[in-house]
């Protein structure tokens, strides 16, 4: 009876993948698998835990469509490959695969990734100790970028910084990098904490004007998040940050020319004052100078003024290269 009830839960899987809970993965898996993993796990043959271990994988590698099924041959694969050095590839060759296939537990498995390859790169066997480092180095890299387009900018510090420690015993080029990334998240993670300190200080205050421009100017100016600054714009008294704020949050192609022209002098004026030089401020100014130009068609003052500001934004740009992109996911 219990071999018919596996064949129809095998079968049901097979015709209906997406459907499959999780109760049922772990049916199918305790079913198929789990008298093999504990005949294995009883022994003190490393070797047939990191066969199973690749069987596994393998396994998993064919069973995209039923993600509970596959997160538990990942995890599995994992336990048993990490045991012994032979198996530090495929296990995490097993947390590349869940990470890419469950969104789920996409962050737990880079994690464990990271913990499996900073193994492999100390303990592992000599010839794949650096590649080892290099994957993790590629993985810290990935999770740090990743958590900056998340704003987890304190997540982020953390990241490179793993790669910067990792990278300076060999002097590897991604520590330089890294170091440059790590800086800059520092440097927005410490602007965050910032604007939560000044609305801490405007909720206690709703007549604290420097407050509330100071939170508009941190989240247009540093953050790039206009959006998030329309919140207290009632609160300001400065009139050109009033007109020009709600027009930082319009897409650039939805600019009149006008528009353009204003904020990217307006921008301008900060990107100069930025001590040391920021070039996303730069990058930021180029474009609303370049939509000004590409809108206006009339010669004069303002044609002049914006060919001219828009050299400078280019030779800004051209004396800082712009960082090595991020690398795949």
């Amino acid at each position: 009876m219990r071999y018919m009830f596996v064949v129809v839960l095998i079968l049901t899987t097979i015709a209906a993948p997406r459907a499959l809970q999780a109760d049922d993965a772990q049916q199918v898996f305790d079913a198929v698998y789990g008298p093999r993993v504990k005949q294995v796990s009883g022994t003190t043959d490393r070797g047939d835990d990191v066969a199973l271990a690749a069987s596994l994988l393998a396994a998993a590698r064919t069973s995209t469509d039923t993600p509970a099924l596959l997160a538990l041959m990942c995890e599995a694969a994992y336990d048993l490959g990490q045991r012994h050095a032979d198996g530090y590839t495929t296990a995490a060759d097993a947390m590349t695969l869940l990470a890419q296939t469950v969104p789920d537990q996409r962050d737990a498995a880079r994690d464990k990734l990271a913990e499996i390859l900073t193994k492999q790169s100390r303990a592992g066997k000599v010839e794949e100790r650096d590649p080892a480092l290099n994957r993790l180095l590629e993985t810290l890299m990935a999770i740090g970028h990743e958590k900056m387009d998340a704003r987890s900018y304190g997540d982020a510090a953390g990241a490179f910084r793993r790669v910067v420690t990792l990278a300076a015993p060999k002097k590897l080029p991604q520590g330089e990098d890294a170091k440059a990334r790590m800086d800059d998240a520092m440097r927005l993670d410490r602007v965050t904490k910032q604007v939560a300190r000044l609305q801490e200080k405007l909720q206690a205050n709703a007549n604290d004007f420097a407050s509330a421009e100071e939170i508009v100017r941190l989240n247009v100016i540093e953050l790039d998040d206009a959006a998030a600054a329309l919140a207290v714009l009632d609160r300001v008294q400065d009139e050109r940050m009033k007109q020009l704020t709600p027009l930082a949050v319009k897409a650039l192609e939805e600019l009149k020319a006008e528009e353009a022209l204003a904020l990217g002098e307006w921008l301008r004026g900060f990107a100069v004052a930025a001590k040391p030089q920021d070039r996303e401020l730069w990058v930021r100014t180029e474009a609303y100078l370049s939509r000004f130009v590409e809108q206006n068609s009339e010669a004069g003052f303002n044609a002049t003024k914006a060919t001219v500001l828009l050299s400078e934004a280019a030779a800004k740009l051209k004396a800082t290269p712009p960082a090595p992109p991020p690398p795949p996911p």
